[in-house]
């Protein structure tokens, strides 16, 4: 939709085809975008960047966004994401991305949602694309690469998120996150069946039957006010509106104690663990 934007606001945008650019900004829903906020957008097709560059600065991207299609890097000095291929101090909230991101930079961060990302957070997202990154880069079924930096050295906050696609990298790969400097992940998960990885630098891989149980979600917290479910298939997004029942909250569990820090649930069978 946007090789380069500053400053603005993006609503309601939703595009279609093929775009190749050289010596450009290039991405799946945003190349270039500076000290914005996009909602309700959503790109379909394929994204090809030569010598191109994917940076998103100091952006929010809110609920009701989503790219489809394919992003590819040739010989390009930059990070590439289903999404979006760099967040830079940017929140990233209530949004996926499916299709192909292939790069043969060397190196490079690819992931199914975001390349790189250095500051902020990513929520509530999910990315089902399949994910080759390049020799000696960072390669993630959701993100590549999560960096502290000079410029932003808190955490980069990752939660309630998951990845499916296969992951096809070098050392640095991961189903979920190929390298991460941040501890801050929580309640996050990837398949280990379809992207052909047992192993991520954060958040927990599961079989694809149990990534298909609503009570996975619902225990870790998941709101159901965003994810709405249907047993036997994986979480989407509310405003997809698929049709299915929001994630309900967890109850007690029926054991003795609350399941708090002062009172934690007390276990003493192995059928109750």
């Amino acid at each position: 939709i946007i090789g380069h934007v500053e400053k603005g606001t993006v609503l309601n945008c939703h595009v279609a085809g093929k775009v190749a650019i050289s010596g450009a900004d290039a991405g799946g829903v945003a190349g270039y975008v500076y000290e914005c906020t996009i909602t309700n957008c959503s790109a379909t097709g394929s994204v090809t960047a030569y010598d191109s560059q994917h940076i998103a600065d100091k952006t929010s991207f809110h609920a009701d966004c989503s790219a489809t299609g394919s992003v590819t890097a040739y010989n390009s000095q930059s990070d590439l994401g289903g999404l979006v291929g760099a967040v830079y101090n940017s929140t990233v909230t209530g949004c996926f991305a499916t299709g192909v991101v292939t790069t043969n930079v060397k190196p490079a961060s690819a992931g199914g949602l975001a390349g790189y990302v250095s500051g902020g957070s990513i929520s509530n997202c999910y990315a089902t694309a399949s994910v080759t990154g390049s020799s000696g880069g960072y390669t993630g079924g959701l993100v590549g690469r999560i960096e502290k930096t000079h410029w932003f050295p808190e955490e980069v906050r990752l939660a309630n998120c998951y990845s499916t696609g296969v992951v096809k990298g070098d050392i640095c790969t991961g189903g979920l996150v190929g390298l991460s400097d941040s501890d801050s992940v929580s309640m996050c998960f990837w398949d280990v069946e379809t992207s052909g990885q047992t192993v991520s630098d954060g958040g927990r891989g599961l079989a694809s039957e149990q990534m298909k149980h609503i009570s996975l979600y619902q225990h870790a917290g998941w709101p159901g006010s965003i994810w709405v479910m249907q047993e036997g298939e994986y979480p989407r997004l509310a405003w997809e509106q698929t049709g299915s029942e929001p994630i309900p909250e967890a109850g007690l569990l029926p054991l003795p104690g609350q399941g708090t820090a002062s009172e934690p649930y007390q276990v003493s069978t192995g059928e109750q663990f």
